[in-house]
């Protein structure tokens, strides 16, 4: 019954609310997670993200990583590991169609680092899981070795992750 002109702000784990705002040729201003360049285009002019495209972003995460800490020892992770070489995992919140395809990508930036990763364990948002997803991601990283985790809400939000 509504017709708005334009929704600013949305639902950021997934795109099915962008798609029906530009099915109905409503603007929507940073309401999807972050997506590839191509679902932009596809939607345009009716969707638009408010900052950095998700490969814009990964590439400023690669370029941080590779200066600060590839080839570097893992200095807190532990009295057990911190003199060994940092061996990199990541988790990713699989919240859209596009989630694994920017996991690759990533993947593949650190791979060109020289620095390819150890694990990669994508989770779902299912608070009635997400406990026994956190052990089964633990024990994953631990057996592959990891030492240091990339994580992200989604990798296409490359701006909020957090390296530890």
């Amino acid at each position: 019954s509504y017709k708005p002109f334009a929704v600013i702000g949305g639902p950021a784990l997934t795109s099915a609310f962008a798609d029906e705002l530009a099915k109905n040729k409503t603007m929507c201003i940073g309401c999807t997670p972050g997506q590839p360049a191509d679902f932009y285009t596809q939607r345009d002019p009716y969707v638009w993200g408010l900052d950095g495209s998700s490969l814009q972003k990964q590439t400023h995460v690669l370029e941080f990583i590779q200066k600060q800490l590839v080839g570097k020892n893992a200095e807190h992770a532990g009295d057990a590991l911190k003199a060994t070489p940092r061996k990199f995992g990541l988790v990713y919140l699989e919240s859209s169609g596009a989630s694994k395809d920017l996991a690759d990508s990533f993947a593949a930036g650190m791979q060109g680092l020289g620095a390819p990763l150890g694990e990669v364990v994508a989770y779902q948002l299912d608070p009635s899981t997400i406990q026994q997803q956190a052990s089964q991601v633990i024990t994953k990283l631990k057996t592959a070795g990891v030492t240091t985790v990339i994580s992200s809400f989604t990798v296409s939000k490359m701006s909020q992750n957090s390296i530890t």
